[in-house]
C-alpha cells in the first residue's frame, strides 16, 4: 500500500494534533475497522485503529482518498475512548460523524445548513462559477479550523447546483482543548505531552527558572514525529519545547534556540535531553551514546567540559512570566476535582498540590513554623531547621484545604515495609479504582539525601504497589543556615535529578521546597 501525506495533514495533524506518520501508516495498513466509499469519481477511505502506549490509550481515525492506487492522507484525528464509548461502535464513518457533531462548525451551502454533508446535491439560486462564493463556514468565535471540502458545480439550463461528495470543518481549538483536558478560550493555555505528565506540572513550567530532563530514543524523534513536549501560552508570553523534523527546540516569545538531531554514535540509540531556561538565557543539551564513549576515560572536570561542548546557549532579552500566570496557577490549584479520569491526571494534581506549600509559605511569611528559634529575652540569637518529623504536622495543615477540594486522602506516617512513609496520598479514578502516591520529605542538608530517593522511597513504593513517588527536599540555606555548602537550590535539584536518572527511576520526581530565611531588601 503506497501512502502519501498532504500539506493539510502535515500542518495540522502532525504538528498540532501530535499524530505521527508511522501511526497513520499503521492505521491504514492494519486497521481495526475501515470503510471505502466511491462518491462520483472520488474514492474515499476511512480507517480506525486503537493505539496503546505507556501513557494513554486512544484511537487514530485517518481520512484519505485514492489517486492512481496511492492513498493520499488529508486528515487524521486522535479519538479518545470516551467518544468511542458514546458512539458505541468503531465503524470509522459513524465515529467521524459523531466526532464532527462534537467539534464541527456548521457549513452553509445554498439552503443547506449542517455540520456534516455527504453525497448530496444542493440547488442554489444564482449562477455560480466558483463554489467557494456560496459556501460559508459559520465560525462565530473566530477559532482556527481545518476543513475537508469536496464539491463541484453542476449546471442544468439556467440553474446551478452544488454536488457535495464530502464536507465538514473541525474547530481545532475546541478539539485540541478536549485532547489535553482543558476548555477552549482559556486565557492561559498549558498543554503537556503524555510522556511528561506526572513529571511536569503547570507550576513547573510557569517559573522564570526551570528545566526539563528526559531520556528518549532517536527512533522516537526526528522525521515524522515532530511535535511539542509542552507549551505555555497567554497574553504577551509563550514558552514552548519540542521537536521538529530535524531539531530539538525551545521557544520563548520571539526568541528560539534549536539544536540539530544528529545521532553520531548509534542512529537508533538512546539520548539524554536537557532543556532549561532563566530570565536571561535558553539552553539545550543532548547527550547520546557517543557521550559515554567520549568521557569514559576522562576526569570529572573534563566530563563537565564535554557536556559544555554538547550544549547550546542563547542569550535573550530579560524575560519573566507575567503575574497572570501565578494567579491562574493559584486558582487552578483549588478548583474542584474529586474523581480523576486517569492516573496521570491524579499524579499531576498531587504534584501541583505539594508545590503550593512553598507558595503559601512565601506568600504568608510562614517560614518560622519550619525553624527552631532561640531567644534571649525578646532578642533572637539563633535559628536552625526543625527535625523532619516535627515539620510533618505543618505540611499536613498546609495541604488540608486542597485535600478537601481535590478529593485527596492524606495519611501521615503511613506504616509500611518495616518503616513509616511520611505521607501516603490517595484518590479515586473514574474506573472506581483507588490510586496512591508515596511522598517522602528530606532536609537538603541530610547525610542520606541520595539514599532517600534511590533506596528508601522506591522500597516504600514497591511495598505499597504504587507507580509514582514524590521526593520533597526541604531547602533551608540562607541568612541563618549555610548547608548544604556545595549547592545552591537549582544546582541541588540538578544533582539529585542526575543521580535519580542515572539509576533509571523515571516514576519518581524530586521537588525542592524552599523554606529558607532570606535577607530583607533593607539588609542587602
Amino acid at each position: 500500500m503506497e501512502i502519501r501525506f498532504t500539506d493539510l495533514y502535515t500542518q495540522n495533524c502532525q504538528y498540532k494534533f501530535q499524530i505521527t506518520r508511522p501511526q497513520v501508516r499503521k492505521t491504514l495498513e492494519s486497521p481495526n475497522a475501515h470503510q471505502i466509499f466511491k462518491l462520483d469519481e472520488l474514492e474515499f477511505g476511512f480507517f480506525i485503529k486503537k493505539m496503546t502506549t505507556q501513557d494513554s490509550n486512544y484511537f487514530v481515525l485517518a481520512c484519505g482518498r485514492k489517486e492512481k492506487n496511492i492513498w493520499m492522507v488529508d486528515l487524521a484525528f486522535k479519538i479518545l475512548d470516551s467518544l468511542i464509548t458514546e458512539t458505541a461502535t468503531i465503524e470509522p464513518l459513524i465515529v467521524l460523524q459523531n466526532f464532527v457533531q462534537k467539534f464541527g462548525l456548521k457549513i452553509k451551502i445554498g439552503n443547506q445548513l449542517n455540520k456534516f454533508i455527504m453525497q448530496e446535491t444542493i440547488p442554489v439560486d444564482e449562477k455560480v462559477h466558483d463554489p467557494t462564493k456560496i459556501i460559508e463556514i459559520i465560525n462565530p468565535k473566530q477559532h482556527s479550523f481545518v476543513q475537508a471540502m469536496f464539491v463541484k458545480i453542476l449546471r442544468e439550463n439556467d440553474s446551478s447546483m452544488i454536488h457535495c461528495a464530502l464536507a465538514y470543518a473541525i474547530d481545532t481549538e475546541e478539539y485540541i482543548a478536549w485532547l489535553f483536558g482543558r476548555k477552549a478560550d482559556q486565557e492561559v493555555i498549558i498543554d503537556i505531552a503524555p510522556q511528561l505528565k506526572g513529571h511536569a506540572t503547570p507550576r513547573d513550567l510557569i517559573n522564570p527558572i526551570g528545566s526539563i530532563t528526559f531520556w528518549t530514543n532517536y527512533r522516537e524523534i526526528g522525521p515524522d514525529k515532530a511535535g511539542f513536549l509542552f507549551r505555555v501560552i497567554c497574553k504577551d508570553y509563550r514558552l514552548e519545547v519540542g521537536f521538529d523534523n530535524s531539531k530539538f527546540y525551545i521557544l520563548r516569545n520571539n526568541e528560539k534556540l534549536e539544536m540539530m538531531l544528529t545521532p553520531i554514535f548509534k542512529p537508533s540509540g538512546s539520548v539524554f535531553c536537557v532543556v532549561s531556561w532563566d530570565p536571561k538565557e535558553l539552553k539545550i543539551t543532548l547527550l547520546d551514546e557517543s557521550y559515554n564513549e567520549a568521557v569514559k576515560d576522562l576526569s570529572d572536570k573534563e566530563r563537565v567540559k564535554e557536556v559544555d561542548n554538547r550544549t547550546l546557549t542563547l542569550n535573550t532579552i530579560l524575560t519573566f512570566p507575567p503575574n497572570s500566570l501565578i494567579s491562574w496557577a493559584r486558582k487552578e490549584a483549588i478548583s474542584p476535582e474529586v474523581i480523576y479520569d486517569s492516573k496521570e491526571t491524579f499524579y499531576r494534581v498531587v504534584t501541583s498540590s505539594l508545590q503550593t506549600i512553598e507558595d503559601k509559605v512565601k506568600t504568608l511569611g510562614m517560614n518560622n513554623p519550619f525553624w527552631n528559634i532561640v531567644y534571649d529575652g525578646a532578642k533572637i540569637i539563633a535559628k536552625y531547621p526543625k527535625q523532619e518529623t516535627d515539620i510533618h504536622p505543618t505540611i499536613h495543615g498546609l495541604l488540608f484545604d486542597i485535600a478537601i477540594v481535590k478529593g485527596l486522602e492524606i495519611i501521615p506516617e503511613y506504616p509500611i515495609a518495616g518503616g513509616r512513609l511520611d505521607f501516603l496520598i490517595t484518590g479515586v479514578l473514574s474506573n472506581g479504582k483507588q490510586e496512591s502516591v508515596c511522598v517522602e520529605f528530606k532536609p537538603a542538608h541530610s547525610n542520606d539525601l541520595i539514599h532517600g530517593i534511590l533506596k528508601q522511597l522506591p522500597a516504600y513504593m514497591q511495598a505499597k504497589g504504587s507507580d509514582f513517588g514524590i521526593y520533597c527536599i526541604m531547602y533551608f540555606k540562607g541568612q541563618y543556615f549555610d548547608k548544604p555548602e556545595e549547592y545552591d537550590e537549582h544546582a541541588l535539584e540538578n544533582y539529585v535529578r542526575g543521580e535519580r536518572l542515572r539509576t533509571g527511576f523515571e516514576n519518581v520526581r524530586e521537588m525542592i521546597l524552599n523554606f529558607s530565611h532570606q535577607k530583607t531588601p533593607s539588609k542587602l
